[in-house]
């Protein structure tokens, strides 16, 4: 499956020097998101993705961007996620790949339900219409006691998985696997903010 992700021209030349690469806690920038990084890794173990031994976080990824399975367009200033920032084209088995809906994610980031209603095809047409509906699925979710509510809400999260690759109606994919090695990198693209 080829996924791009984006590193620092550091991080990029110690993977060169290595020979592969695989996450560390001290790359977690937000410490906040380490129970959340966690649950990610349950849900790799619980779909039986292989754990190597001693590797405790995933690297993450892009499948998709804007609806295109292609390499991040750096047009795009947001993709500039450091000064020197290096675009890898990787090559990774699927069968070691766990996808998932990016926006989705930001449930699971902020901690917070996801009502299977925002999961509906065409959502944001319909939304005027399941208006009502979501306000019912949520009255119902806060009404329920507080250790429910937790097992209800996890359970939901696992709607970030159920948008296939190839639906177009999910335009930010994410891949999350354990690591690489240097041979499967396709292409690196360096880019500089400077430059543009």
């Amino acid at each position: 499956m080829r996924l791009w992700m984006l590193v620092s021209e550091d991080v990029y030349q110690k993977i060169v020097t290595a020979g592969e690469f695989h996450c560390e806690e001290k790359f977690i920038l937000d410490r906040d998101f380490i129970p959340h990084y966690q649950w990610m890794v349950k849900q790799m173990d619980r779909r039986l993705i292989n754990h190597p031994k001693g590797l405790d976080y995933p690297l993450w990824a892009w499948c998709k961007q804007n609806g295109k399975h292609a390499k991040p367009d750096f047009r795009d200033p947001s993709n500039y996620y450091y000064d020197q920032t290096v675009c890898l084209e990787l090559e990774i088995p699927a069968e070691e790949v766990l996808l998932s809906d990016y926006d989705l994610w930001h449930f699971v980031l902020n901690n917070i339900y996801l009502s299977p209603i925002i999961c509906t095809p065409h959502y944001e047409e319909y939304y005027t219409l399941q208006e009502k509906c979501y306000d019912l699925q949520d009255n119902w979710f806060e009404a329920l006691p507080r250790e429910k509510q937790v097992a209800v809400k996890e359970k939901t999260w696992e709607y970030i998985f159920e948008t296939p690759y190839s639906n177009d109606s999910h335009t930010y994919i994410q891949a999350c696997f354990w690591s690489f090695k240097t041979e499967q990198i396709v292409k690196a693209w360096h880019y500089s903010k400077k430059k543009r």
